[in-house]
């Protein structure tokens, strides 16, 4: 009997739209994982990460007080510590700039989502961010 994973991995390889389902997981994941690695330099967010931003901001993800608010009923300290939820709330936040920027006909590219994680969408959609963003954005998309 095949294990569950194992299974999805059958599955994405012999259909199409699952692949491209695993494909954009798998971009995300990656996505994630950059945008955590500048933010506070950590290389394994299963990990609590108590590094406090200079506004606030939390988890290896950075999440401000509002964006935690948005995705999570949880006290604005756990997302210090714990990481399986900041993680889940930094996926959501992503999912929905993805989706706002793809609803302005703007594509979702890293370079792009990396922008507006750091300068918010509003920022993005108004080209309004400040020139040290594009340099955040280039190093998360590297």
């Amino acid at each position: 009997m095949l294990k569950p994973f194992a299974k999805l991995l059958i599955c994405s390889v012999f259909a199409q739209p699952h692949a491209e389902i695993l494909g954009a997981a798998l971009d995300e994941m990656r996505l994630l994982a950059a945008i955590a690695h500048v933010e506070t330099g950590t290389t394994d967010t299963a990990r609590p990460c108590r590094k406090v931003g200079r506004a606030g901001e939390r988890s290896a993800w950075q999440l401000s007080r509002p964006v935690w608010n948005t995705y999570s009923t949880a006290p604005f300290t756990s997302a210090s510590s714990s990481p399986r939820l900041a993680s889940a709330v930094a996926a959501a936040h992503l999912r929905w700039l993805r989706l706002n920027l793809e609803k302005e006909n703007l594509a979702a590219t890293p370079y792009r989502l990396a922008l507006a994680w750091n300068a918010g969408l509003s920022a993005v959609l108004a080209s309004s961010y400040k020139y040290q963003t594009t340099h955040y954005a280039e190093r998360v998309a590297n």
